[in-house]
């Protein structure tokens, strides 16, 4: 059985703007949010207790194995801290710096305004 197959079947909407999301709504409120990449598989859900149900339920059905707590998916770390979660992508950009041999160059910060709109000088060509 494919994936998608089995979502659907277990009540989930193929959401319309976003490819290989998925998503299943409660009665009360509750909510279950697949994102689906190639062969990773991100579970989100308001309820712990749901999701144990779900990913018993997935396991059964399909070949797969739970990774545990989110940490890394699709080039961002997920970090869990007393305040929420963080995200960013420095494993990602030193992956690059790495690739390009650049680890050793100098950070620079350029600072400019926000607020700033650029426009076409009329005189110029």
């Amino acid at each position: 059985m494919r994936i998608d197959s089995f979502l659907v079947q277990h009540n989930f909407t193929k959401c319309t703007t976003k490819h290989g999301v998925y998503v299943r709504n409660t009665d009360s409120c509750e909510f279950l949010i697949i994102c689906l990449y190639v062969d990773d598989l991100l579970v989100i859900d308001s309820s712990k207790e749901d999701m144990r149900v779900f990913k018993g339920r997935i396991m059964e059905e399909l070949e797969m194995s739970d990774l545990g707590e989110l940490s890394y998916f699709l080039g961002i770390e997920f970090v869990s801290t007393s305040k929420g979660i963080f995200m960013h992508q420095k494993k990602y950009a030193e992956d690059i710096l790495k690739r390009i041999n650049m680890m050793e160059c100098n950070s620079v910060i350029t600072l400019t305004k926000t607020e700033i709109k650029l426009q076409i000088d009329g005189d110029e060509k």
